[in-house]
């Protein structure tokens, strides 16, 4: 599963650590249920890497499910 930027309203933005990029991607727990109670194994690919990093990742799974179904995903160059 590709993750997805997060949105907005979840973003903590008093968070002032480090770790913080502006690109901080997730999986939505509803779409990692759905695909598991269908018996698939859920593996998330980050599209914050590279994408040398994401095709080798794609070597290693028999597919990928794009969720996309936030307004974030639509104006973000990088998930597109």
């Amino acid at each position: 599963m590709l993750t997805e930027p997060l949105r907005g309203d979840l973003v903590n933005f008093d968070d002032k650590s480090d770790r913080y990029s502006g690109k901080t991607s997730y999986v939505p727990r509803a779409h990692v249920q759905l695909l598991e109670q269908a018996g698939i194994k859920v593996i998330p690919i980050s599209y914050t890497d590279s994408e040398f990093d994401i095709r080798q990742q794609l070597d290693l799974v028999n597919g990928i499910y794009l969720p996309g179904d936030s307004a974030k995903t639509i104006i973000d160059p990088q998930y597109q």
